[in-house]
């Protein structure tokens, strides 16, 4: 239910893509991360950013980790770097159960993709939901839509999980209706 709220309120990655096109917002020095759990799509953070910063980073990489339901995925094949637009990449990590990711790492590791990042000028967006749960949206029942809200509010923080440096991650956050 979460992931299709989420994706209704999003543009297609083309979409959004032209309309940088058409009309660019101001490009800054750096590369911004945006996490995202879709293979497709735009993050919402990213969205929410551009709205209200009206700038973007002169590097943007749309990162998705997925974990396999295997032990381990060996370094060889952790990566998948793809260019989309001049300056624009879509990567993904994979990983397995028993591993723990670590982006800044993983990310210095992109350079033999053809993507260099300097960890130095990066800046990590993450998303952090506030799940609302109301009685007019349909679905499943409030106490679940109040229990699954409460269940989020008490996951682990992206920061740690990821290990990423606390002084170069953004929060942003959105709240989400069920």
């Amino acid at each position: 239910m979460l992931e299709y709220r989420l994706r209704d309120s999003t543009l297609s990655l083309d979409e959004l893509l032209d309309r940088i096109e058409r009309d660019p917002p101001v490009r800054v020095f750096g590369t911004a991360v945006f996490m995202t759990g879709r293979s497709a799509g735009t993050p919402p953070m990213l969205l929410h950013h551009l709205e209200y910063n009206q700038v973007l980073r002169e590097q943007v990489v749309l990162l998705t980790v997925v974990t396999h339901d295997v032990p381990s995925v060996p370094a060889t094949v952790r990566l998948e770097v793809n260019e989309v637009r001049p300056g624009i990449y879509r990567v993904f990590m994979y990983y397995g159960f028993m591993q723990s990711p670590n982006l800044p790492m993983a990310l210095r590791e992109c350079e033999r993709l053809g993507l260099g990042i300097d960890s130095e000028k990066t800046t990590y967006y993450l998303g952090w939901e506030t799940l609302i749960p109301l009685r007019r949206i349909s679905g499943m029942p409030l106490w679940q839509k109040t229990l699954f809200a409460f269940m989020s509010r008490n996951a682990a923080r992206p920061t740690a999980f990821y290990a990423t440096p606390p002084e170069r991650v953004v929060e942003i956050g959105l709240h989400v209706e069920l």
